[in-house]
């Protein structure tokens, strides 16, 4: 009974919470929707580094939204639409997005990406639902 009640416990501080992230402004079900989600101790590669990333997929339009069980902490997410199924962002001559793309807490983009804190969402015991909105230049 002991060894039940360890592993109960141990498991739930190994993931802590739920985090959702609902994905807007989609406009075609085709393609797949890329994520990539940050933490502070890899903050250094949000967004682009996404080997640094604590976790990475792709969910097809109608397998959303997103909910991944994490620790508590400090998160920022990046994700894209990637319409033509190649598992890239395409990007133009100058490395703008030709495809759908967004951050969480949805921050305005005047000459790049946002750094980690402006992205940051924070993850606590109860969970976090939030919904990241799809943009093209």
């Amino acid at each position: 009974m002991k060894k039940i009640i360890y592993l109960a416990l141990m498991s739930s501080l190994t993931f802590a919470a739920t985090l959702k992230v609902e994905v807007k402004n989609i406009k075609t079900s085709n393609g797949k929707i890329g994520f990539a989600i940050f933490d502070r101790n890899n903050a250094s590669g949000f967004p682009k580094d996404h080997t640094r990333a604590v976790y990475r997929d792709f969910l097809k339009v109608n397998e959303l939204p997103l909910e991944v069980d994490l620790p508590t902490g400090d998160y920022a997410i990046t994700i894209f639409h990637d319409v033509n199924n190649n598992n890239d962002l395409d990007t133009n001559g100058i490395g703008i997005p030709k495809e759908p793309f967004g951050f969480s807490n949805n921050p305005k983009i005047l000459f790049g990406p946002p750094k980690f804190n402006k992205a940051k969402v924070k993850l606590g015991s109860g969970g976090k639902k939030t919904s990241i909105n799809l943009m093209t230049f």
